[in-house]
Parts: structure tokens; sequence; C-alpha cells
């Protein structure tokens, strides 16, 4: 049913467990497995062009990445970064990599847009593929 899988991950300790549902899905489906993650600008600079910020914040991230995937086994050459807006990237290697199924985390309790958050909600309603929402947090 599903031939390449997108996991979209924040790389946070909530985030591992979306992670190895994206696996499982990989597994089940005999899908390939890709991952993203969006670095988001701060705006905040302190005496630093924005080039050496981002190129700080790329760096921290790919450091992050290789620890995240690593218990995983997914190949570094099957996970991308991005910098900007994570919705706009998201839909954008989704469309570039043939992605037929986004997995993404939940991080809240109470209504739709605090269950999902922003990016999961608009990555829910506006991609072109299916989309399954993980849930991080336990129901109260």
């Amino acid at each position: 049913m599903y031939h390449h899988i997108l996991l979209a991950t924040d790389m946070s300790v909530e985030g591992k467990k979306v992670a190895q549902a994206a696996c499982e899905f990989s597994i089940k489906f005999d899908a390939k497995l890709s991952l993203v993650h969006i670095v988001e600008q701060t705006g905040f600079y302190f005496g630093l062009t924005e080039k050496e910020v981002n190129n700080s914040l790329m760096e921290n991230a790919q450091k992050k990445m290789e620890e995240f995937v690593t218990p995983l086994n997914i190949p570094l050459d099957d996970c991308h970064l991005k910098i900007g807006s994570a919705k706009k990237e998201i839909f954008q290697l989704a469309k570039k990599l043939d992605i037929d199924l986004i997995i993404i985390g939940s991080h809240g309790i109470h209504g739709l847009t605090s269950v999902l958050g922003g990016t999961a909600n608009t990555i829910l309603h506006g991609a072109k593929c299916d989309v399954t929402v993980v849930r991080t947090h336990k129901k109260k």
C-alpha cells in the first residue's frame, strides 16, 4: 500500500515514539523510510550574521540527527535537514521524494489544534498524500 514514508520529526524524546511507529509502518508495508527535521529560524542573531546562525543551527541539528537515527537504523542518506517553515519544507520534500505517507507526532491534550499542534494540523489537512498522526502523550 505504501512505498515511501516520510517521518517528520522534532527529534525530541516524544519524537522517538513517533519514529518507532514510522519504523514499524516501514517494515509492515516494506516501504522505504525517509526522515526530515526542519530547523526553524529564531530571528535572534546577537551580533552574528544570519548565515552564521543558520550554519550553527544546522551543525547542531546534524549531530542530533545522527544520534537520533542510529538506533533506528535509518541511513543518513535518507535523512533530510531543512531550514525554514516546517509546513512548507515538509510539503516540498514529500512532493520531491514522491512520498505516499507522512508520519508526524501530536503534542497536546485538548482540542484539535492543541492535540495536533499547528504544524501537524496543517500537514494533516494540506498534504497530498496520507498522513498518520502518532499520539505522544497518553489521554488523561
